[in-house]
């Protein structure tokens, strides 16, 4: 990988992809990967699990605040439904985009 510069906010940069990376651990069954890849003056970052995935239907859903997308999924996991909601905030202060596959 070359050597990068990412200028921003380093606090509000940790805790999107922390969000991201932690719902992947939660939700995995056994792998997780996070890919990190350099174009220019853009830093796309992935992060992929071999959990059950997100229904297509809600995937334009996700980022909303306080959204769930199973009642059951969410009395296990004691979120509060805002982790995706702060990563696509950090993204978009940082003229980003998140892209849920």
């Amino acid at each position: 990988m070359p050597n990068a510069h990412i200028e921003g906010n380093g606090n509000l940069l940790c805790s999107a992809l922390e969000n991201v990376v932690r719902n992947a651990i939660k939700y995995a069954h056994h792998e997780i990967r996070v890919q990190f890849d350099v174009k220019g003056r853009t830093l796309n970052v992935s992060v992929s699990d071999d959990g059950e995935g997100v229904p297509e239907a809600m995937l334009g859903d996700i980022f909303r605040p306080f959204y769930r997308v199973s009642t059951a999924r969410d009395r296990e996991s004691g979120g509060t439904g805002l982790g995706l909601a702060i990563t696509d905030s950090a993204m978009r202060q940082h003229s980003g985009e998140p892209r849920p596959v």
